[in-house]
């Protein structure tokens, strides 16, 4: 192993990059051929044609090697199973590592840790693999050069590794490098002091220190919290009274920050969305929410979208922002609300939809809903994704009509899928001939929205059911009907 140095003159450890790779071809390939693999017995030992030596070595790096090789995946299983010792590195490493995955655009990089060392593989279209190739997609695990890694982090196209000497970032946008160029291998993040977690929204990175938080990226609002409007922040700076902000949520342009004593809020407050009771369009710096004396610290979670916030405290819901179509879930003639207004029903969950990709941030907004056993909605109804009743929009919360029992709701701009007991997804809303199956009869089409349920494309489920519960993906406890 020897010793190099990157861009900020960091040293980091890698491997021995002047042995050729020739040797390395020499004694896998003839090893890897089927004709070879064929001939062994499954319960012989290879040592004989694969030096021990090579078994002494890390699961991680006999993987590293097996991928320099370019051994395919079937000739590899195939391995596992003949050789004993290949099997048993195999599985020590398959119990051992950890994998992350960033998955931007349906296209995904995985990286994965074992024993302090990194390994990539998949789109690298913005470096996010962190080797130092401009190659578009890596196809097999190769090593990241790094120290030690302790900790990752990652999203948007971005990686954070937390290591023996500090922490290394790679891939684009809000990396806190001092730049906005796009690094295909991992660069000190300038902070001098340890940090504990990190925090990705679409535009920004927050770290947590002892100190308090530090942020970089998109600042346009003031979301950043650090006493200005400045652009955007390419290098890490303190957040002013952060020191007892336990954990931050939010995007689209607002922050909220967690304390014992209540919930702070900074960035867009054009339609009252910070919640904070201020006319003020930007709010710069942490500023506490206007909630109830009696609720100020029990806010567990924060649902925001462009323009409207729900903050969720027990079963009680406190709404505040833009009202746009009743998105809120309360008649009021107030098209904005920036005091903290408690709704009538008990809340257990909220989904709201958001795409920046529309004009206006009111357009086609809903609401999702649950309290206890029943799904309730609101907002612009242009499209029949709440009710199919003739109605522009829902201004109060409504029962929403379902298809069956459902165990996951899910909202975007334009449409509404649920999922039913049997795995099925279906769905209403704008029609588009990619999300949904294809239908004959065109009397089913009333314009540019289906006016039922309909089942929606495999390509369309599947990625429906890769995703996580998030702000508009609602995971059900247990089926709900409506009924």
């Amino acid at each position: 192993m020897d010793g190099a140095t990157n861009s900020n003159s960091e040293p980091f450890v890698t491997v021995d990059h002047q042995t050729p790779l020739a040797p390395i071809e020499t004694i896998f390939r003839p090893l890897f051929s089927s004709d070879y693999t064929r001939k062994v017995d499954k319960t012989t030992d290879i040592a004989g044609r694969l030096p021990n030596a090579v078994y002494t070595l890390p699961p991680h790096l006999v993987q590293a090697i097996v991928g320099l090789a370019e051994v395919t995946y079937a000739t590899r299983k195939t391995l596992v199973a003949e050789c004993t010792k290949f099997y048993l590195a195999d599985r020590q490493y398959e119990e051992s590592k950890e994998v992350f995955v960033d998955t931007e655009d349906d296209e995904s990089t995985t990286i994965t840790l074992d024993c302090g060392r990194l390994y990539s593989e998949g789109d690298n279209r913005q470096g996010q693999c962190g080797i130092g190739s401009d190659e578009e997609e890596v196809t097999f695990p190769c090593p990241i050069r790094l120290s030690p890694v302790l900790q990752v982090w990652c999203g948007h196209y971005r990686w954070f590794a937390k290591t023996t000497r500090g922490l290394y970032a790679w891939g684009n946008g809000s990396l806190g490098l001092g730049d906005d160029d796009l690094n295909n291998q991992p660069r000190r993040v300038p902070i001098d002091i340890e940090v504990l977690t990190v925090y990705l929204t679409s535009d920004q990175s927050l770290f947590r220190t002892s100190s308090g938080w530090l942020g970089c990226g998109d600042n346009s609002y003031g979301q950043l919290a650090l006493g200005h409007s400045c652009e955007n922040v390419t290098t890490p700076a303190l957040i002013p009274g952060s020191d007892g902000v336990t954990r931050l949520t939010g995007d689209v342009n607002v922050t909220f920050a967690f304390t014992d004593g209540g919930l702070l809020a900074s960035g867009d407050n054009r339609y009252g969305q910070c919640g904070v009771g201020s006319t003020e369009r930007h709010i710069p710096t942490l500023t506490p929410v206007a909630l109830p004396y009696d609720v100020k610290g029990r806010v567990g979670r924060v649902v925001c979208d462009g323009g409207s916030s729900f903050f969720i405290a027990g079963r009680r819901c406190f709404v505040a922002g833009s009202n746009g179509d009743g998105r809120l879930g309360m008649w009021s003639k107030e098209a904005i609300i920036r005091t903290p207004t408690e709704l009538h029903v008990p809340v257990d969950d909220v989904i709201i939809d958001f795409d920046e990709i529309w004009i206006s941030i009111f357009d086609f907004c809903v609401t999702v809903i649950r309290s206890g056993n029943t799904l309730l909605a609101c907002g612009d109804n242009r499209l029949r994704k709440v009710s199919t009743a003739n109605t522009r929009k829902l201004t109060t919360l409504t029962t929403l009509s379902l298809p069956g029992p459902v165990v996951k709701v899910f909202v975007d701009c334009g449409f509404m899928f649920v999922q039913l007991t049997d795995g099925a997804w279906v769905g209403r809303g704008r029609y588009d001939s990619k999300y949904f199956a294809h239908i004959p009869e065109a009397d089913l089409i009333i314009g540019f929205y289906l006016p039922g349920w309909t089942p929606v494309t495999d390509e369309i489920a599947e990625v429906l059911n890769a995703r996580e519960a998030a702000d508009n993906l609602m995971f059900l406890p247990e089926p709900i009907t409506n009924s």
